[in-house]
């Protein structure tokens, strides 16, 4: 079943979990059994309490310990094991990657209450630094069993907690709302208790470091949450907090990752835009390509359509032009032969002499124009001069094979 947090405080239960956080935070000798036990209910405020106060004591001290990552990591998948059996993500119950999500939140929201006082936290930015980046160290290990489910390789700790910072109700990202967003506070839209919550340096020192995890992801693509940097430039919630802890301390000293980090998120925009732009023009160049290559296309289309016209009307007029062809050669064997029987000789000279005057006269039209194709050449002159087919081949507007 899903975890109901309680809002009162219990004194006995915080020093309980104070006690053997602290144990481990330091790497001192700490029983791993009866710690997994204790981690796996996680529905009582004291325990990021208590695992924030034990880092805020640490970092204090001096650096924290450098395998306090993998330790952490081998405590989560241990207490995992202890809870469902398995360490696999689709066994655990994700009640249980939702608690995680909020010891992360709580653990940074506990952080930001012990250094709430600037002038205090002016004389221990370093120690503040440090137990931060603890958080992200084991942010990094267990972000397997936190909400965000991210198959991308560039998805890290940062990322998970952009996610679970996202869908916490009342968290940390929403204060200064009313304190610095002057339109939204007179209109009376956010008036609830996280936004009247005022923004302190530690505010902008979380955010400055949440700005260089982002940032130390090389991917810059922002059409996509799989990764830290394109999560934040999608996230209103966060853009609006990073812009809020820019206005309440603009000292570089303090904001230089965060202006570098709205740095790259210009770039990354105009990048997009150019991108855009250049696939854009590409676009309207192969639009007009294929406009181009279509009115070639038609005119080849044309071109074989008066082509198959020509060959067409030659296949269907094959057999009326023969039939022409032999009719006239009918004609002239009758007026032969008729002529032949009364004078043959003076008509057999008179039909020789109007022949050759004939030929004489007629145009050399085989010499002007090819014969048509398909047909034989004995014929092609006698064609050329069917009055039927005389308009279609002086045509200058059909195209001819």
């Amino acid at each position: 079943m899903p975890q109901q947090f309680s809002a009162t405080h219990n004194e006995t239960r915080f020093r309980a979990y104070r006690t053997v956080a602290c144990e481990f935070v330091k790497g001192e000798a700490y029983d791993p059994n009866q710690l997994a036990n204790m981690l796996l209910d996680l529905r009582w405020n004291e325990v990021p309490r208590a695992f924030a106060v034990a880092l805020h004591i640490a970092a204090r001290a001096g650096p924290l310990r450098e395998n306090l990552k993998e330790s952490f990591r081998g405590l989560l998948s241990y207490i995992a094991f202890l809870g469902f059996g398995s360490i696999e993500r689709q066994i655990v119950q994700p009640w249980f990657l939702q608690n995680w999500d909020f010891f992360f939140v709580a653990t940074l929201d506990g952080l930001l209450v012990l250094n709430a006082k600037n002038s205090i936290l002016r004389t221990r930015i370093d120690g503040f630094r440090r137990a931060v980046y603890g958080v992200f160290d084991m942010l990094d290990a267990g972000r397997l069993f936190m909400s965000l489910e991210s198959a991308s390789i560039e998805s890290t700790g940062a990322h998970a907690l952009l996610a679970a910072c996202n869908s916490s109700r009342g968290c940390f990202i929403n204060n200064g709302v009313v304190q610095l967003d002057a339109p939204l506070a007179r209109s009376g839209g956010n008036d609830d208790r996280a936004s009247r919550r005022e923004i302190t340096l530690a505010h902008v020192l979380l955010m400055d470091i949440a700005a260089e995890a982002i940032l130390a992801s090389p991917c810059r693509d922002i059409t996509t949450w799989d990764h830290a940097f394109g999560y934040f430039v999608g996230s209103e919630s966060w853009r609006g907090f990073a812009r809020r802890c820019r206005i309440f301390m603009p000292h570089l000293c303090f904001t230089k990752n965060i202006l570098k980090l709205e740095n790259a998120v210009d770039a990354a925009h105009n990048r997009l835009q150019a991108r855009a732009l250049l696939e854009k023009q590409r676009l309207v160049r192969e639009c007009h390509i294929d406009a181009d290559s279509d009115t070639d296309a038609d005119a080849d289309l044309s071109a074989t359509r008066a082509t198959d016209f020509c060959v067409a009307i030659q296949a269907a007029s094959e057999k009326e032009m023969d039939a022409v062809i032999v009719g006239e050669k009918r004609k002239r064997r009758s007026s032969s032969s008729s002529c032949s029987s009364s004078c043959p000789t003076t008509a057999a000279a008179a039909a020789a002499a109007a022949a050759r005057a004939a030929e004489a006269a007629r145009p050399p039209l085989e010499a002007a124009r090819p014969p048509l194709q398909g047909l034989p050449l004995g014929s092609s002159a006698a064609i050329l001069a069917h009055p039927k087919f005389r308009s279609l081949i002086f045509n200058p507007r059909v195209v001819r094979c």
